[in-house]
């Protein structure tokens, strides 16, 4: 009988944290060297206090909360951060609260300029939509994003095709296919 209402009262405490419910970054260039981001975090159905959270990374300029933010209420945070050419790595803020861990809950953004697009390796995985913009939808929140910018008049088959990621997953499928092949000719000896 105690562990059931001690697990009812571990439930109650779990229940009544605060948590980060939506998570929306929209990151954007207009010369692909600085890039501005903007972030909307929305609160679950308990109060926060003083929000918090952690940036890594070389940020120029960022915002702070020192107000409550009331039961899913959404706070504001901008700052502007240096690309770094061709491979752009931009710091997340990432609040101090977890997420609700809802596949979507977390949506980041990014908007390049002109005929700029994503190419190669990127961290998360991005989509692009039928605006231009590239698009991830997660359950929790990086604390960076990562890719390479290109012009997409030069974006040929080795800028999307023959990066880190896809030739170790290329030599994965390779040895999944040679193993199978060996043990097919194995099996076929075996049964001669």
């Amino acid at each position: 009988m105690g562990r059931i209402v001690l697990m009812a009262i571990l439930a109650l405490h779990v229940v009544a944290a605060p948590h980060v419910a939506k998570y929306h970054a929209e990151i954007r260039s207009v010369d692909a060297r600085i890039y501005t981001v903007d972030i909307a975090v929305t609160i679950g159905e308990v109060a926060l206090h003083k929000p918090s959270y952690t940036l890594d990374g070389d940020v120029l300029n960022r915002t702070t909360l020192d107000h409550a933010v009331r039961p899913g209420g959404t706070y504001h945070l901008s700052y502007t951060a240096a690309g770094g050419g061709h491979r752009v790595r931009i710091p997340l803020a990432v609040p101090e609260i977890p997420t609700a861990g809802s596949p979507g809950s977390v949506v980041i953004e990014v908007a390049l300029p002109g005929t700029s697009v994503i190419a190669g390796d990127m961290f998360p995985a991005f989509k692009r939509n039928d605006s231009g913009t590239y698009v991830a939808e997660l359950a929790n929140i990086p604390n960076h994003v990562e890719f390479e910018v290109a012009d997409a008049d030069k974006v040929g088959f080795r800028e999307h095709w023959l990066t880190p990621t896809a030739l170790s997953d290329g030599a994965v499928l390779a040895f999944l296919a040679a193993g199978s092949l060996a043990r097919f000719l194995l099996r076929k000896t075996r049964a001669e």
